[in-house]
C-alpha cells in the first residue's frame, strides 16, 4: 500500500514539473519558427444585437456567435472565478457608457487571444497586435481600449509595465461589455503564440512617436547613442565595466548610458530605450521595452551558455530593428539548446548563471552593428 501511494505522489510530481516546463517554454518558443509574413490588415467589424462577427486570421471570419458568448464577466464574476487564482484589481471603468458620437476600437482579451497575460513579455505578444489593429481604425475613431472578456491576470498598479504601456497607447480598459455598435478585434491565438508582434514597422514607429509626444526626452540627433543594460540578480554581465570602457575608447563622441531595468520605472525604461541607437544587454524579459527603439536600431544580445532562444528577434524583425547575438562560440545554438534543456532543472540552471563574454567578441558585434546602421553617423 505504501508503495502504491509513493508511486502516485511521484507521478503527480512529474506531471507538475512537466506542466511547469511547458509554461516556461511557451514564452521562449522554438527557434525554428519563421517570421510570419505580412498579410492584409483586418477590416472593421461591428457587433450587432443579434450576432457577433469574430475577426480571425487578420480578417473577418464567417463565424457567427450568439450574443451571450461575447458577454463580459463582471467584476463579481471575476472574483468568484476558480480558473485563475491571480486576483483582478478594480476595473478602471466601474461602468462604461459611450456618450459621444464616435465609436471606440476595442481589442478583446481572453484566454484565446492571450498567453500568460500576467507576465509582461507574454502580454506584449498580444498588445502589439492590438496596437497594430488600432492603427487601421484611425479613420473611424481615435479611441481605443482593451476589453477583458475573461479573467486573465489584471493590472497591479503604477509600476505595472503593461499598465504603463496602455497609458502610452492612450487607451482605456474595462471588464464590462462595451456597446455592440463599437469596433472589435480578437487577436488570433496562432499569431500570439508565434510572436508575430507588430504587423509592420510603421506601427512600432507610431507607438514610439506617442511616447515622445507625451514624455520629455533629451536626444541629440547627431550623436550615436549606446545603452548598456545589466541585471541585479541572475545573468549579470560581470565584465560590463570593461565593455563600457572599450566602447567609450572606440566611440569617444557617443552618448553612453549604463543602467539596469530594475532601477527604472516602466516609463523610464521606455524613455531609455527610445534614446538608443544600439543596446548591449543580456538575454531576459527586460528586452520587452525594445518596442520603443527607433527604426534601424540594433541590439547585441548576450545569451547564457546552453540557453539560446531568440523570441525577441522576431519582435526586432517586426519593428525593423537588427538583432545580433553572442552564442558562446557555439556553432549550432539551436541544437545545443535542445540538448541541454531537456529537463526543467537544466533550463532553470542555464538561465541563472552570470555572464562574462569575451570583451573583444562583444566589441566585434558592436562594430558590426554600428557599421550596418544608418550611414549618417
Amino acid at each position: 500500500m505504501k508503495n502504491r501511494y509513493l508511486f502516485i505522489l511521484l507521478a503527480v510530481g512529474l506531471l507538475t514539473l512537466l506542466q511547469l516546463f511547458k509554461s516556461f517554454n511557451q514564452f521562449d518558443g522554438e527557434e525554428g519558427l519563421n517570421q510570419a509574413e505580412l498579410i492584409d490588415q483586418p477590416q472593421i467589424s461591428h457587433l450587432s444585437k443579434e450576432e457577433t462577427v469574430v475577426p480571425s486570421d487578420h480578417g473577418i471570419q464567417n463565424k457567427i456567435m450568439q450574443e451571450g458568448e461575447l458577454s463580459a464577466l463582471n467584476p463579481e464574476h471575476l472574483k468568484n472565478s476558480s480558473s485563475d487564482k491571480d486576483p483582478e484589481p478594480e476595473p478602471l471603468l466601474s461602468s462604461y457608457a459611450n456618450t459621444s458620437s464616435s465609436k471606440t476600437a476595442w481589442c478583446i482579451l481572453d484566454k484565446k487571444s492571450t498567453s500568460k497575460f500576467f507576465h509582461f513579455p507574454h502580454a506584449l505578444q498580444t498588445l502589439s497586435l492590438c496596437w497594430s489593429w488600432f492603427q487601421t481604425q484611425k479613420e473611424a475613431t481615435d479611441k481605443c481600449g482593451l476589453y477583458f472578456r475573461e479573467k486573465i491576470g489584471g493590472f497591479s498598479g503604477e509600476r505595472d509595465w503593461r499598465q504603463n504601456l496602455l497609458k502610452v497607447m492612450g487607451c482605456q480598459y474595462t471588464y464590462l461589455k462595451p456597446p455592440e455598435s463599437d469596433l472589435f478585434y480578437h487577436p488570433p491565438k496562432k499569431e500570439v503564440n508565434e510572436r508575430r508582434y507588430f504587423w509592420k514597422p510603421e506601427d512600432a514607429a507610431a507607438l514610439r512617436a506617442r511616447l515622445l509626444s507625451i514624455s520629455a526626452n533629451q536626444i541629440s540627433p547627431s550623436a550615436l547613442h549606446i545603452g548598456l543594460v545589466d541585471r541585479k540578480k541572475t545573468r549579470r554581465i560581470l565584465n560590463i565595466d570593461t565593455i563600457e570602457a572599450s566602447i567609450r575608447k572606440e566611440y569617444p563622441t557617443a552618448v553612453l548610458e549604463m543602467t539596469t531595468m530594475e532601477a527604472l520605472s516602466p516609463i523610464e525604461q521606455f524613455r531609455f530605450w527610445s534614446r538608443q541607437d544600439l543596446v548591449v544587454i543580456g538575454h531576459g524579459a527586460g528586452m520587452a521595452s525594445m518596442i520603443f527603439l527607433k527604426h534601424n536600431s540594433s541590439i547585441v544580445e548576450i545569451f547564457p551558455p546552453h540557453y539560446y532562444l531568440k523570441g525577441f528577434w522576431k519582435l526586432g524583425k517586426s519593428m525593423g530593428v537588427r538583432n545580433y547575438g553572442y552564442f558562446n562560440n557555439v556553432t549550432d545554438p539551436e541544437a545545443d539548446h535542445k540538448e541541454n534543456t531537456r529537463y526543467f532543472a537544466q533550463r532553470v540552471a542555464n538561465r541563472a548563471v552570470d555572464l562574462e563574454p569575451p570583451m573583444e567578441a562583444i566589441m566585434d558585434l558592436v562594430r558590426q552593428a554600428v557599421s550596418e546602421g544608418p550611414s549618417t553617423r
